[in-house]
């Protein structure tokens, strides 16, 4: 089987050729040029969205489930979009000269396309999350509702008293993430690589509806059962304290009572981001940070993650390490009917495409969350 690089030299040989005898390429050398490009442009297409889902997928469940973080964030660089879409990005042109005189160019399509996928919220939920892999349909875990808190000091001799800690089950069943499209076979035989931009496109909104479901999935099936929905986090409600007032607030609230833990993230919405962060003292000075320091948001030394997922006016801060894992039954995978689809598809000259995950959510310590609400 020939690699892209031997196609390649194919093209060039023959564009070559054609420059030594000071000629213009024929019909049929065209021809023969173009359909060679075209399948290196093929191969490096399915080499790259090949890599790209393996590499997302094999940092997803990278590593030990105890030393996992969390699943990484869809997040490409330009240089990694603009290689994802470098055919679109690039016209073929072919110039032979005869007595000094500029041949035309070879009649190739120009085909351009933006380097970006459809807009959507950069952040991704799942990477506040540690992540592992199950086998299984449902995830039975417990949920501490009772401490052993009964040790005292006790004299020589005397009994000692007992502690009777209280574990409860709980069961987080997979669930199913999904879409497809269809594609003209035209534009799949027009566009070199739209393959792969529709398989890009497809993970991203895979991604963003996944970023709404584990924030705010309402549990009644097939949904998720979300952090915000879920029974037992804690809540606090701004009343007439400041919002900075009502974030410092319940970093204290998870540090005592139920909780006792560290808080290391918020997720909040932008618009109330924004009305936190133009907050000005009598002086007209920024109270947060120095608009010109750069490096990560965070407010009382917590990070800061915006999503439009989370409803305006509301915060979900907590340690999300403690609080909660997520079980990955099905990695995000894009896969292409084999015979491009049923005899709809076939009539209509249509290939169907379709990006799906299946995962549970597990929330074995929900006081480590805690849920603000009333933010402006």
């Amino acid at each position: 089987m020939k690699s892209d690089t031997d196609y390649l030299k194919e093209a060039q040989h023959l564009v070559d050729t054609a420059e030594r005898e000071r000629r213009s390429l024929t019909d049929d050398e065209r021809r023969r040029a173009e359909s060679a490009l075209k399948e290196v442009q093929q191969i490096r297409d399915h080499k790259a969205l090949t890599n790209m889902i393996e590499g997302y997928n094999g940092a997803l469940m990278g590593g030990s489930p105890m030393k996992s973080r969390g699943a990484p964030a869809l997040d490409f660089s330009m240089n990694q979009i603009l290689e994802m879409h470098k055919a679109a990005q690039s016209a073929y042109h072919y110039k032979a000269t005869v007595d000094a005189t500029a041949a035309p160019m070879a009649a190739v399509g120009d085909y351009r396309m933006t380097p970006y996928p459809f807009l959507r919220d950069k952040p991704r939920v799942a990477n506040l999350i540690p992540v592992e892999r199950t086998d299984a349909p449902t995830v039975f875990y417990f949920r501490g509702s009772t401490a052993a808190s009964a040790a005292a000091a006790v004299a020589e001799g005397a009994a000692k008293p007992e502690s009777s800690p209280v574990w409860t089950q709980v069961s987080a069943p997979v669930r199913k993430l999904a879409h497809f499209t269809r594609i003209n076979d035209e534009v799949l035989q027009d566009f070199s690589n739209f393959r792969q931009v529709v398989g890009v496109e497809l993970l991203a909104g895979l991604i963003d509806v996944e970023n709404s479901q584990l924030l705010v999935g309402s549990g009644t099936a097939p949904n998720i059962t979300g952090l915000l929905t879920t029974t037992g986090i804690l809540t606090r409600a701004r009343g007439t304290d400041s919002n900075l007032d009502a974030i410092a607030k319940a970093k204290s609230d998870l540090r005592v009572g139920a909780s006792f833990t560290e808080p290391d993230a918020i997720v909040i919405h932008p618009t109330n981001l924004m009305s936190i962060s133009t907050s000005k003292d009598t002086t007209g000075r920024y109270i947060t940070s120095d608009p010109a320091t750069p490096g990560p948001e965070s407010l009382f030394g917590m990070r800061v993650v915006t999503t439009t997922k989370i409803t305006l006016g509301t915060a979900l801060m907590g340690n999300f390490s403690e609080a909660a894992r997520l079980y990955v039954r099905q990695s995000p995978v894009v896969e292409i009917a084999p015979l491009g689809g049923g005899t709809t598809e076939f009539i209509s000259n249509q290939t169907l495409a379709r990006c799906e995950e299946r995962l549970a959510l597990a929330v074995p310590r929900p006081t480590a969350l805690l849920s603000i609400t009333g933010l402006t």
